[in-house]
């Protein structure tokens, strides 16, 4: 559970995480279903969900939120788009990861002015 606790304190953002499952349609019904669901790949620790190792992301604004606040949060400045991503699937989850990733870590690098494709 220490490298749960690890992945909650990652992101500054990670403190407002919680009040926000709620109102998010899929999530508020994945904690719903967690008592029902033994083998679920979800866990819920001390208000955080986890899918696996990755924590769950609310909402469109905070997902943009710690896609900007990643860089920050590591020992780099700024990386390519290609390491965004790669971090951003590592480290967090939400149903429409996949289709979001690439346009918004394409978006923050642009913005951060990073666009060094990492090899």
């Amino acid at each position: 559970m220490n490298f749960l606790l690890a992945r909650i304190h990652f992101c500054p953002s990670t403190p407002i995480l919680p009040k926000h499952y709620g109102s998010d349609s899929y999530f508020s019904k994945v904690i719903g279903e967690l008592p029902e669901t033994p083998n679920s790949p979800y866990i819920l620790f001390n208000g955080y969900l986890f899918r696996g190792n990755s924590l769950c992301v609310p909402e469109r604004f905070l997902r943009l939120q710690v896609v900007a606040e990643l860089p920050k949060s590591t020992t780099m400045k700024h990386f390519g788009q290609d390491k965004t991503e790669a971090l951003v699937r590592q480290r967090y989850y939400w149903p429409s990861l996949q289709r979001d990733e690439k346009s918004m870590c394409k978006s923050y690098c642009e913005a951060s002015g990073s666009n060094v494709k990492a090899l």
